[in-house]
């Protein structure tokens, strides 16, 4: 193995992929075991790293195709102002219409970035299309975040809820739904923001145990369920109606 690979020796030509002008540069020599090895390892993350562009929508401070090499002062800094995008959002939504699928769109909030900032770029990003569900605002707490983990006090959460539902309420004509789980819903008092629609996350028992007394429009049950076309667990819905009373309360409710 020795005399395959470290003894023969050849010339290796690396190019900047970041800068395609820039002539490529040659290093004399190289064992042809630590040649094919460098070659292998250069491309995978080549790869890999354009391909995670393609799903981040990425500021360009953080571009590697842009910038080359991220260095971790401009990394912190900007990854306060991430952004997370779906390159297939426009193709699904279409899609859905197209197949005669009632289709929404829902915002995960960021409690780091301010509520108008977020109902700014949620405009930006989701059309305003006639018979779409209402929009969906997910508020839950981030522990696995790595970029923000704070919990702000219940006041703040509420105060903050209301300017991103109002925003969107007064540009897609119709009042957006409030996603949430158990431990956030209880402890922000989630049911004082006055007359809110709920899709709420209960996986343990029935919406009518978990959150006593209050009202909801859908319900998630699980988390691991199965649904022909995916090829890994998807999280499952029931709306609190049966079929006809759910076409009512979209002809209602829909933009």
């Amino acid at each position: 193995i020795y005399m395959c690979l470290m003894v023969p020796r050849m010339d290796v030509h690396v190019t900047d992929r970041v800068n395609p002008s820039l002539a490529p540069a040659t290093v004399a020599n190289v064992p042809l075991g630590l040649a094919l090895m460098a070659s292998f390892t250069s491309q995978a993350g080549d790869y890999l790293t354009r391909s995670s562009e393609l799903v981040f929508g990425l500021p360009d401070d953080l571009n590697y195709s842009k910038n080359g090499m991220i260095y971790g002062a401009r990394l912190l800094e900007a990854t306060r102002g991430l952004r997370i995008s779906d390159p297939e959002f426009a193709a699904n939504w279409r899609g859905a219409a197209a197949a005669g699928v009632p289709r929404g769109a829902y915002h995960f909030y960021y409690w780091c970035r301010p509520a108008i900032e977020q109902a700014r770029w949620f405009i930006r990003n989701v059309p305003k299309s006639a018979g779409a569900l209402p929009p969906v605002l997910d508020m839950e707490w981030t522990p696995f975040s790595p970029t923000c983990t704070i919990r702000p006090p219940a006041e703040q959460v509420r105060a903050e809820a209301l300017v991103f539902l109002r925003m969107l309420e007064a540009h897609y004509g119709t009042r957006p739904l409030i996603y949430s789980t158990p431990d956030f819903f209880e402890r922000n008092g989630m049911d004082r923001l006055g007359d809110y629609e709920f899709w709420l996350r209960s996986t343990a028992g029935h919406p009518s145990r978990t959150y006593p007394g209050h009202r909801w429009t859908f319900w998630q049950y699980t988390g691991t369920g199965l649904a022909p076309g995916f090829f890994t667990d998807v999280d499952l819905n029931v709306f609190n109606g049966s079929e006809a009373q759910f076409r009512s309360w979209l002809a209602r409710r829909s933009q």
